[in-house]
């Protein structure tokens, strides 16, 4: 089925992100979890339905240069698009393909894993049923499926929202008329309620969430005709219908046994027993949740449930950990509390566990395997402290525990790889190409570890597209310098902007090695 070039992305193209949850490492790190064995990333095979312009895939394919990723969507503007990006960068691991679901051919292949990101929900009966098939057809033995979709019962609330913005909108045609008349008429339903009301209440929080959206994204996300939640007990028996079963959810902290408390647990117990999917709907009931990401195997593969921590100890933990507190990590008795950049934090006592956080910190964007982390942490606290805690066998339990405590948590990572990424500064430092490509159109570029990062001010954006390997830091400041003279970039002093050419080329040199710093820890030097 060729496009005729008439899709509601073609019209309105819809902007594509990289989705960190997605990358094949992240799945394969999250199946061990669970005691699978999943396929190693490095020469993997990776399916993307409604790949978009590929700004998901193509970074994937970038990180794992020994990957073959094929992407499938129905909108040609968006798949040439992408196919360009692929060939500026001289990916040859990659394929964007303009492609209807439903007639994707027999002979593609078994892929490791698949990924559909924001297409179950926006499709109609028929790409939903092909969608699983193709999971159900083309994933590896031990192959991993991430689906993404709009879960009720919190969904409920959006549909609400939708369905009056819907019919206020019915007799508009342009998409820019639509999106500002769909805005103006719930803001006119929600000011139409006092305070304290809960109907007003919804309707409110649903405008502050459509007011903040890019207006591609409420176009797309909202006011498409088909935008059809489930509740996850449908997805997950939609699934099986395909020989297929739920792993877990991406985000391993959204699971279940963390979205439950312990009364509630106990009390549903008799209602769900040893039923993963009862245990998920009811934590969705409970939380209110409105969208999910579910990771799916094949429905013979054995899984171990709830995740086990000695799996943690088959994997590489990572963090962008600090400490937030003064106690040393050697000091028994204290707490120390860590946190990341998101605001996430963490307090423990264990000498074992702060001097392991405190290592992540130091390595951060790189990630440590679990032995090594184990024995940098009990060298960091002697032998004389370590002891206090038992013996090694225990140590290296009451460790995996904390890590995927920490896990739960959002502040440690786990991985089974690292990318090629260089942390220190060399004197002519180079960027990740595809980071420098994108950095001078769009205010978030995608970094080695496939996370969004983005990138205050022009000055950040003109020192990153010239780390290409030709300067060293005596030409990058001189050539920010002359920028800052002609006003294209902006240079600061205590939050004023410093006119004074003089002053400004002073002020780049002095930064600039802290600012290759960062640029290191935010995974985007590859030399």
């Amino acid at each position: 089925m060729q496009s005729t070039g008439t899709t509601s992305y073609d019209r309105v193209p819809y902007p594509g992100y990289a989705q960190p949850l997605t990358h094949p490492d992240r799945l394969a790190a999250s199946a061990r979890l669970f005691g699978m064995d999943p396929p190693d990333v490095d020469g993997c095979r990776v399916l993307e339905l409604g790949c978009g312009d590929g700004a998901n895939l193509i970074p994937i394919a970038f990180s794992l240069p020994g990957c073959h990723a094929v992407g499938i969507d129905l909108a040609a503007t968006a798949v040439d698009k992408g196919q360009a990006i692929a060939e500026a960068l001289g990916l040859k691991n990659v394929m964007l393909r303009q492609m209807d679901v439903t007639t994707t051919p027999g002979d593609i292949g078994q892929f490791d894993y698949v990924i559909a990101h924001g297409l179950y929900s926006w499709a109609p009966p028929a790409v939903r049923d092909a969608l699983l098939a193709v999971c159900g057809r083309h994933l590896a033995p031990a192959g991993v499926a991430y689906v993404s979709y709009n879960a009720y019962p919190g969904h409920h609330f959006r549909q609400v929202a939708r369905e009056m913005m819907m019919y206020g909108v019915r007799e508009v045609a342009g998409a820019e008329e639509r999106i500002r008349e769909a805005r103006r008429f719930l803001s006119l339903m929600a000011q139409s309620r006092p305070a304290g009301d809960t109907y007003g209440d919804v309707l409110r929080e649903e405008l502050k969430r459509v007011e903040e959206a890019r207006d591609a994204v409420f176009f797309h996300d909202d006011l498409e005709p088909t935008n059809v939640p489930v509740y996850f007990h449908e997805f997950a028996a939609h699934a099986a219908a395909h020989g297929l079963q739920f792993l877990a959810e991406a985000e391993y902290g959204e699971m279940a046994e963390r979205m439950l408390s312990p009364n509630l647990a106990e009390a549903l117990a008799p209602l769900a027993g040893n039923d993963v999917v009862k245990w998920e709907q009811f934590a969705d009931f409970a939380r209110r949740r409105a969208f999910r990401r579910t990771l799916l195997c094949r429905a013979d593969v054995p899984l171990v449930r709830p995740a086990d921590a000695r799996n943690v100890m088959r994997l590489r933990a990572a963090g962008d950990v600090v400490s937030a507190s003064r106690p040393t990590t050697t000091d028994a008795a204290a707490a120390q509390q860590f946190r990341n950049p998101k605001g996430v934090t963490l307090s423990t006592n264990r000498p074992l566990v702060k001097a392991a956080l405190v290592r992540l910190g130091e390595l951060w964007p790189r990630s440590a395997a679990f032995d090594d982390l184990l024995a940098a942490a009990t060298s960091a606290v002697g032998a004389e402290a370590a002891a206090v805690e038992g013996p090694p066998a225990i140590h290296s339990a009451a460790l995996a525990e904390a890590l995927l405590a920490a896990h739960a948590a959002g502040l440690v990572e786990f991985r089974t790889r690292d990318p090629a990424m260089v942390t220190d500064v060399s004197p002519r430092p180079v960027a990740s190409p595809l980071a420098r490509l994108q950095c001078m159109e769009l205010p978030v570029v995608t970094n080695l570890l496939g996370t969004g990062i983005k990138l205050e001010g022009s000055l950040a954006r003109e020192l990153l597209v010239r780390l290409d390997g030709s300067r060293d830091e005596a030409a990058l400041a001189r050539e920010i310098a002359g920028l800052a003279a002609r006003g294209a970039v902006t240079v600061t002093e205590t939050g004023v902007a410093v006119r004074d050419p003089r002053r400004a080329a002073e002020l780049v040199g002095a930064g600039l090695g802290a600012k290759l710093h960062q640029i290191g820890r935010m995974a985007l030097l590859v030399g």
